[in-house]
């Protein structure tokens, strides 16, 4: 059975007379979008890893602080893991002049929660949509059953990550925000875009606890610490035994600035953008070859793609 799809895939695809020839600009799109997901896995997902990781295998230890620390780097680490690892996809199909779809259209740039899911993951939300939303009905059978469809959409969505209640949870907290969402429409309110994009990131940073926790207990550690009145002390993570890394985290300042500069890298031009916009020349060049340079540097830490396990 393997063969014969291997021969159809030939055949349909593959032996396709404009796949052979040799395209310049989509070789240099590709080889851009190449680099740049490997440098987002390597530069920045996997050096937020090591906070993540020992953040959630001692979550009791944490302050609150440290915990919308752990929180937010799983955040940023899970974004530039995936992007990076569709990037990656993305830029290595171009250069044999085939177009795979973008999965990530700068969701961290998203004013509201179902402008996100139009950003985030952008394949299996049009498969949820195409396959579970419409064939329930949609939007064409009034609002109740619309709040409904929408619900299930994201509880099988988060049940299609895994079959335990952590994503069971984290799913329903979506349906349930898309659900209040879509009410908020409908009455007509609205929110400044500024607020709106500060409350869809918070939401997502929360509902990413259950995401990411290894049980429900670590779960309710990190979030009892993150909305405690007490406990909001300013890190210094080698004293309190949490020793992310021994060199960048020594100190919480340290994890801000880290943090502000790749929440503007989200905010700033995707992916896409800068391989569509590139152009080659002496300088471009240099800097592409020396992110490769670093990146290459860096691959005896490189770690497994976190959405290998789905």
């Amino acid at each position: 059975m393997t063969l014969q799809l291997y021969i159809i895939s030939y055949y349909c695809i593959i032996n396709r007379p404009e796949l052979k020839k040799l395209n310049s600009a989509n070789i240099a799109r590709g080889l851009v979008l190449f680099v740049i997901g490997l440098a987002k896995k390597v530069l920045i997902a996997d050096t937020f890893s090591v906070m993540v990781g020992q953040g959630y295998a001692n979550t009791a230890a944490l302050s609150g602080l440290e915990a919308w620390m752990v929180a937010a780097a799983f955040v940023f680490q899970l974004y530039y893991d995936f992007s990076g690892y569709s990037d990656m996809a993305i830029g290595a199909a171009r250069i044999f002049n085939i177009e795979l779809p973008i999965n990530f259209n700068s969701p961290y740039r998203a004013s509201d929660l179902q402008d996100f899911w139009r950003r985030w993951h952008i394949t299996l939300s049009r498969f949820l949509r195409d396959y579970i939303y419409i064939p329930l009905g949609g939007n064409r059978k009034g609002l109740p059953r619309q709040l409904l469809n929408a619900f299930m959409v994201f509880f099988i969505g988060g049940l299609w990550h895994g079959a335990g209640w952590l994503f069971a949870i984290w799913g329903a907290m979506h349906g349930v925000g898309i659900a209040v969402h879509s009410v908020w429409k409908k009455l007509g309110f609205s929110m400044n875009k500024y607020a709106g994009w500060a409350l869809t990131l918070l939401f997502w940073t929360v509902s990413m606890v259950f995401f990411r926790a290894p049980t429900l207990q670590d779960a309710r550690n990190m979030l009892g610490h993150m909305f405690s009145l007490s406990g909001f002390i300013w890190p210094s993570l080698q004293k309190r035994g949490l020793v992310f890394d021994g060199r960048v985290w020594d100190d919480g300042l340290w994890i801000v600035l880290l943090m502000a500069a790749a929440l503007g890298l989200t905010l700033w031009r995707n992916s896409n953008e800068i391989a569509e916009k590139f152009r080659f020349n002496r300088l471009t060049a240099c800097l592409l070859a020396l992110l490769l340079l670093a990146v290459v540097g860096n691959l005896t830490k490189i770690s497994e793609f976190l959405y290998f396990q789905f």
